[in-house]
């Protein structure tokens, strides 16, 4: 959800001098935006003085608006869109930069009204069609609207032959809001079967497509492509400052905790919260940090937290679980392990995180039917092992379980393919 390309970003690559800076994505809350720098503030105010000067400099006008949005100064923002519309009625990129304004304080109703009604005009459909696809497919992704967004933005992302022998020219940012569609829609393998087809050689992929792409890499499994596309995506700092993609320093965080390098995770993983400290995944993995580190109440607040945001995510879900089996508090356990099954019903590790907690809760028989349902599933599932394992007097005392449950966690941090669910 940084990797993530805002609409004033697209906006850039098809008008150099007609910028407009908008908060990340995923980032669209004005509460959730990073507190301007001095030397942000600093430029806003000598564009401020300019202005004064020359109040009717078109230039000035779009390069102080930009500076106020990067501030968060939604009301200089808006002045600055009143003042180009009284020079220029109606004009279509400033009625662009005010949908871009109504975006960033999520307004996205009104966002969308002013973006459609440019979508019907001859002077902005082919001039600006990248942008209004872009901006309006970023208000599908942003509202949860998944499927929506995937079909409005597959006609323009169909691999046919003229697309490919044109593809050097998509905007990045349409290329990694297409990737992160088809991660959140859980077509993991299309992204991927995408990107092969796409005849963009991966060492020219752009930070931000590198960064999506380790994540949909992690999330399908192919760890040596999630290693690669988020090295990738973190060697190439963006102009701002420094590397910004959320998705490759979670992809990082992920791997290290395959690794059980939990330093390395937490560090990657505050750099993801630095760029998107109210995206569910982000808090999620932090939580997951934390139940490998031991500090289950931290986590057990992570995991609530991030299921706020995504209530359909069945690994934040099992996090949770196995925290609170951790915890002894098995009742609670057993409600999330529950929650999880019921969004994936032949999911071998929901059955048989169900069985370790009905043996644990002295309820054999229930733990044995959820050990042979786990089992026809997925005779390799680490929740049914264990399950077995206390069963059949393997594991016999406290200490133990808890050495094979962190051991889980670790192996699994995320419950693998599980982060391809909904995350809605």
């Amino acid at each position: 959800m940084s990797g993530a390309i805002s609409p004033g970003q697209a906006l850039r690559q098809t008008f150099p001098k007609m910028t407009s800076t908008l908060p990340d994505p995923i980032r669209a809350l004005p509460t959730d935006i990073a507190p301007s720098s001095s030397e942000e503030d600093a430029h806003l105010l000598r564009l401020q003085g300019y202005l004064r000067d020359d109040p009717d400099n078109e230039f000035l006008l779009a390069e102080a608006f930009d500076a106020a949005l990067a501030c968060g100064q939604w009301s200089i923002a808006a002045q600055y869109v009143r003042q180009a519309f009284a020079l220029r009625p109606d004009d279509a990129k400033w009625t662009l930069r005010k949908a871009h304004l109504h975006m960033a304080t999520a307004d996205f109703d009104l966002a969308r009204r002013e973006l459609e009604s440019l979508a019907y005009r001859s002077d902005a459909r082919s001039e600006l069609s990248d942008i209004l696809l872009h901006d309006l497919s970023f208000i599908d992704l942003h509202r949860n609207e998944v499927a929506a967004c995937v079909s409005r933005l597959t006609p323009r992302m169909a691999l046919t032959r003229d697309m490919v022998e044109r593809a050097s020219a998509w905007p990045a940012s349409l290329v990694s809001l297409w990737l992160r569609a088809l991660h959140r829609q859980g077509e993991l393998q299309n992204a991927l079967d995408w990107l092969q087809a796409w005849p963009i050689d991966e060492t020219e992929w752009p930070p931000e497509i590198a960064g999506v792409a380790s994540l949909v890499a992690l999330d399908a499994q192919r760890l040596d492509c999630a290693q690669r596309w988020s090295d990738q995506a973190l060697r190439q700092p963006e102009r701002s400052g420094g590397p910004r993609s959320a998705e490759a320093w979670l992809t990082q965080a992920s791997l290290a905790l395959l690794m059980h390098d939990t330093a390395r995770a937490r560090h990657c993983a505050g750099h993801a919260a630095a760029l998107r400290p109210e995206e569910g995944r982000v808090i999620s993995t932090s939580a997951f940090i934390d139940l490998q580190t031991g500090q289950f109440e931290m986590a057990r607040a992570g995991f609530l937290r991030a299921l706020r945001l995504m209530p359909r995510h069945i690994g934040t879900w099992h996090g949770l679980g196995w925290t609170q089996v951790l915890q002894l508090d098995l009742p609670s356990a057993q409600s999330s392990f529950e929650s999880a099954l019921s969004l994936a019903p032949n999911f071998a590790d929901s059955h048989g995180a169900l069985a370790v907690v009905a043996v644990l809760r002295k309820d054999p028989s229930t733990a044995q039917n959820r050990l042979r349902r786990a089992t026809r599933l997925n005779p390799a599932n680490l929740p049914g092992q264990i399950a077995k394992s206390i069963l059949d007097g393997t594991i016999t005392d406290a200490s133990a379980l808890q050495q094979h449950l962190q051991h889980l966690v670790s192996v699994h941090p995320e419950e693998g393919a599980s982060w391809a669910v909904d995350q809605g």
